[in-house]
């Protein structure tokens, strides 16, 4: 380029500024381009700059943080897989299972899981619960959750033990923290195997396998019974949810195909207990903090712990690790700092604003593109509204105009389009025009 001198740099990257006015009238442009990069790069973590000399030429440089991008695994099941369902359906069908599971998120996943095999499962919120349905019924196979409030699943399986109808009924830890210091603790309180959080159905299903006391089929009529080895149907995602999913897979820290594949494809339920997620934990930091300026060191560790597994079977891996590491910190809390613990949890905060910010903004346009668009006449009060900003050469016709794109274009077509790359392009005189045509 013609270069810039070092007082035309200085507000280079503000709004409808540029080096000298007269190269508007000699170049072109409206002096938004370097400003909207600037926020751009800011956006993603970095700044931008430029080095220039008169009559030499100029470089623009920019950083950004990034993150490796994450490719689609194949969906298909593998025939290990294959082979452990149709042998639970087989000879397991209708067996009963205590899961106990304090979050309801993860309750609903596992649940899914178990009763699309064709398991009866009880369900129990914290060990007491379990450990009072296990005095009462008989079950063939208990999952057991480590981490939980009132009684732990580790307290819980040592007490069930000591019932006569359970010394050898199958107990597994279903935890996330897989490290051979906890594997040691649930083997020492009478636990039997490990299937950990987030889940994975092949290893789920290979584990059930394992452990479920083999059960031969009374005949092979029995056999002709039994549901075929096909996943349940899956209800057919709107097309709303379809746009929604796509979207959401774009967000870096959010794998949404390892969530998918927990819930066997079903899209609707995972944008839901994505929405229960932020809803349900969004909180969590805050009550976090709360512990441990009260010094419940436990409830604090608890809940990071909590966050992290939650986190994990939604596909939000950002959020686990950094929950993750705040649970590591907390265990250890002389070992780190004050303000790197707080760092660590304003992290998780920003998380779940950008997450729910994120799904707010899907709903909102999930509304509009449901809605029935308005007929011509019923945009009168907004064009007129329009008009009076470009006729000041207003850059708030840009938003406005984003604002209600999808009502304009589905009503006028080709002729909203228009009207839309002439705003887009500034091009406010030819915009007024085109708004007039449509206002006829």
């Amino acid at each position: 380029g013609i270069g810039i001198s070092a007082e035309g740099v200085a507000g280079l990257f503000n709004e409808f500024v540029q080096a000298d006015a007269s190269t508007t009238r000699q170049y072109g442009g409206t002096g938004l381009g370097l400003a909207i990069t600037k926020h751009l790069a800011r956006l993603m973590g970095g700044e931008v700059g430029v080095q220039s000399t008169p009559g030499m030429g100029s470089s623009f440089w920019f950083t950004a943080r990034l993150q490796r991008g994450q490719g689609v695994r194949p969906e298909a099941s593998s025939p290990e897989t294959q082979k452990a369902l149709l042998q639970l359906r087989q000879h397991h069908h209708g067996a009963k299972l205590l899961l106990v599971e304090d979050n309801e998120i993860n309750l609903e996943v596992a649940l899914e899981l178990l009763r699309g095999v064709g398991f009866e499962v009880d369900t129990a919120s914290h060990g007491g619960e379990a450990l009072a349905k296990a005095r009462v019924n008989p079950y063939d196979l208990m999952l057991m959750d480590v981490h939980m409030p009132v009684m732990d699943g580790l307290a819980a399986t040592r007490a069930i033990r000591l019932l006569p109808d359970c010394k050898t009924t199958p107990i597994l830890a279903f935890t996330a923290s897989a490290f051979d210091d906890n594997k040691t603790a649930c083997l020492a309180a009478g636990m039997d195997d490990f299937v950990a959080k987030p889940v994975e159905p092949d290893a789920l299903y290979a584990t059930l396998l394992k452990w479920l006391p083999q059960r031969a089929l009374a005949s092979p009529t029995d056999a002709a019974q039994l549901p075929v080895n096909t996943p349940p149907e899956m209800p057919e995602p709107t097309p709303a949810s379809q746009s929604a999913l796509a979207r959401l897979t774009l967000m870096p820290g959010l794998n949404t195909v390892s969530a998918l594949a927990m819930l066997g494809g079903n899209v609707d339920k995972y944008l839901s207990l994505l929405q229960r997620f932020v809803t349900a934990h969004a909180l969590d930091i805050s009550e976090l903090s709360s512990s441990l300026a009260q010094g419940d060191d436990a409830t604090a560790i608890r809940i990071a712990h909590t966050l992290k597994g939650v986190a994990a079977t939604l596909g939000a891996e950002q959020l686990a690790a950094q929950a993750a590491g705040l649970n590591e910190m907390l265990k250890a809390p002389a070992a780190h700092a004050a303000a790197l613990l707080q760092a660590r949890m304003d992290e998780i905060t920003l998380g779940f604003a950008t997450l729910a910010s994120v799904l707010v903004l899907l709903r909102t346009q999930a509304t509009i593109e449901t809605s029935t668009p308005p007929e011509g006449q019923a945009l009168q009060p907004l064009f007129v509204k329009l008009d009076g900003l470009l006729a000041n050469n207003d850059t708030a016709a840009n938003a406005l105009f984003e604002e209600n794109a999808a009502h304009i274009l589905a009503t006028f077509g080709a002729r909203g389009e228009e009207l839309k790359q002439h705003i887009m392009h500034y091009q406010f005189a030819k915009a007024r025009e085109t708004l007039r045509d449509l206002s006829d």
